[in-house]
């Protein structure tokens, strides 16, 4: 487990394969070296262990007079290409704040690897926000980029800021203690494999970098105002072509009344799938057969629609 809840529950230290009763010295060694592996970057796992000549009770603490054996470094390697996504989103307006389990020095490496920090203060823990005022509180949250630590009470506590402060945020939730902080999000990208409930409480679910999954979303965004914009201006197009003929046609018989709401109706009904058909693949240029095609299209409907 993790270094200092080991360290209280021992008592001894297995040295060359002796036991022997363990030293602030020796304690003093064992944080300086959880330190360098920090430094590093690297996870540490300290382990211990406890041997019984009986059978130990189903109420005993079993986890106490530890024998403490070492501690493991483990490599803590960057997800694939999240350098290009930090700063992708930095370069489109969006603000990245990570939570993580890893202490302080680790956050820190972890940080300037992804260029998402500069500065050491720009890393906060519980101790770091414990007892402080709601003013206090916002000058460390806004200079905050990643949280150390932080447990369930006091995420919630800075997402609601963040929402109480009017800013649009989007929250990536994997466990199901990150329920309430999606919910409160404007926008909840639930990364998950197993668990129904997170994937109905958010809005996007992916099993793929969250980030990644929100630029595919402002992507297809810009695809369907796109769409919709296609959509409109070929309608706007064929209904005032069809006005005009109407118009010259009125201008050679006096008689003639013009029903312009007919027009709007009936255009509706005989445009609507050639619409459709332009805003779903009306999406390349350049490509001259689509281009001819969409021409005569808008050359002939506007003459059969007042025909």
């Amino acid at each position: 487990g993790e270094l200092n809840s080991v360290l209280e529950c021992c008592t001894s230290i297995l040295i060359n394969g002796l036991e022997k009763e363990i030293t602030s010295e020796e304690i003093m060694k064992i944080n300086l070296a959880y330190v360098e592996y920090s430094k590093m970057g690297y996870v540490t796992e300290a382990f211990a262990y406890r041997s019984f000549n009986y059978e130990p009770s189903e109420y005993e603490n079993v986890e106490s007079n530890l024998v403490f054996v070492g501690l493991m470094a483990l490599e803590n390697p960057l997800v694939e290409d999240v350098n290009e996504e930090i700063s992708s989103l930095v370069s489109s307006g969006v603000l990245p704040i990570i939570f993580t389990e890893d202490n302080k020095t680790v956050a820190e490496v972890i940080g300037r690897k992804i260029g998402l920090i500069t500065q050491e203060n720009q890393i906060s823990s519980v101790e770091d926000i414990q007892g402080l005022t709601d003013e206090k509180l916002l000058e460390v949250v806004s200079r905050t980029r990643i949280y150390s630590k932080i447990t369930p009470e006091f995420k919630n506590k800075i997402i609601t800021l963040y929402k109480e402060s009017n800013y649009d945020f989007a929250v990536e939730g994997e466990v199901l203690s990150d329920i309430s902080l999606v919910s409160l999000a404007e926008l909840g990208i639930i990364k998950t494999d197993f668990s129904m409930l997170l994937k109905k409480v958010g809005d996007v679910y992916t099993t793929k970098s969250s980030i990644k999954t929100f630029f595919a979303l402002k992507d297809t965004n810009k695809t369907v105002k796109a769409a919709i914009s296609r959509g409109l201006i070929m309608y706007t197009t064929v209904v005032l072509m069809q006005i005009m003929l109407f118009s010259l046609y009125k201008l050679n018989s006096k008689d003639y009344d013009i029903e312009y709401l007919f027009i709007l109706f009936t255009n509706l009904i005989l445009l609507t799938p050639t619409i459709l058909m332009n805003m779903i693949y009306g999406r390349s240029e350049g490509n001259s057969k689509k281009l001819i095609l969409r021409s005569t299209l808008l050359i002939l409907i506007p003459l059969v629609g007042s025909y």
